[in-house]
């Protein structure tokens, strides 16, 4: 079976716990420098945050974000090209909640390294092909490069942006 570019597989019990303390003492310095710049008003803003497990700072981010909520299959999205020349539709066809973890440790389905990165299908008004020759990418991934066939391609991994820098994926503009 040809060696594969994809993440390792889960994460241990004990990795687990690491993290979770560095996460711990990574917020207790957020805490610190928010209240360095002023950044939150109130001590149980931080502490919701912290508990769900967001950023204090990107609890006070974008109210437009959190209104449309977490990616979920099926949802329209932007996608910004990986040149950066254009936004073009996608569809988000899986999150981190839904991804089918079998088919990632059999190498199967790239691994999402995060809860604001998602696989899309990007819809295109190009020709096929072109893609894998491409040579003019502003953004690299270390996911495979998807050919479009029939007007859509693959993305993996995507992070979300809002300002939509080349190779992200946004919420639409509301109208």
């Amino acid at each position: 079976m040809p060696e594969s570019n994809l993440p390792e597989a889960p994460i241990s019990v004990e990795e687990a716990r690491r993290r979770e303390e560095e996460l711990a003492a990574q917020a207790v310095a957020e805490e610190a420098r928010i209240k360095e710049l002023g950044l939150l008003e109130s001590k149980a803003a931080f502490l919701e945050a912290t508990r769900t497990g967001k950023s204090a700072i990107a609890q006070e981010m974008s109210e437009r974000e959190k209104a449309m909520g977490t990616p979920t299959i099926g949802r329209m999205v932007v996608y910004r090209s990986r040149t950066g020349n254009y936004s073009i539709p996608a569809v988000v066809n899986c999150t981190i909640g839904s991804i089918y973890q079998p088919g990632v440790e059999a190498g199967n389905v790239p691994a999402i390294t995060s809860a604001d990165r998602v696989h899309l299908t990007v819809f295109t008004p190009g020709l096929p092909g072109m893609r894998v020759e491409a040579d003019d990418f502003v953004v690299t991934s270390d996911q495979p490069i998807s050919e479009n066939v029939a007007g859509c391609y693959q993305e993996w991994n995507i992070p979300f942006d809002p300002e939509g820098a080349p190779g992200t994926w946004k919420w639409p503009e509301r109208v």
